[in-house]
C-alpha cells in the first residue's frame, strides 16, 4: 500500500484521508501472513508523519 498526499491536498481533506489510510490497512490485517505484527497506528497527535518499514525474504510467501 501506498499513499501519496499532494502538496495541493485541502488541509481540510487531511484529517479524513488519513482516517481512510488506516482503515484500509486494518481491513486487509486478516491478508497478511502469519506472525505479522500490525498495521498499528499512532495518531495522539495533531501533526501526523509516517514511516513503514517491510521486510520480506525468499520462501516467506508473501509478497511472492
Amino acid at each position: 500500500m501506498r499513499v501519496t498526499l499532494s502538496d495541493r491536498t485541502p488541509p481540510a481533506k487531511v484529517k479524513d484521508l488519513w482516517y481512510q489510510v488506516r482503515k484500509k490497512a486494518g481491513d486487509i490485517r486478516g491478508d497478511l501472513p502469519a506472525g505479522i505484527i500490525g498495521p498499528n497506528f499512532n495518531d495522539e497527535y495533531g501533526d501526523v508523519y509516517s514511516a513503514l518499514y517491510m521486510l520480506s525474504a525468499r520462501g516467506s510467501g508473501w509478497p511472492s
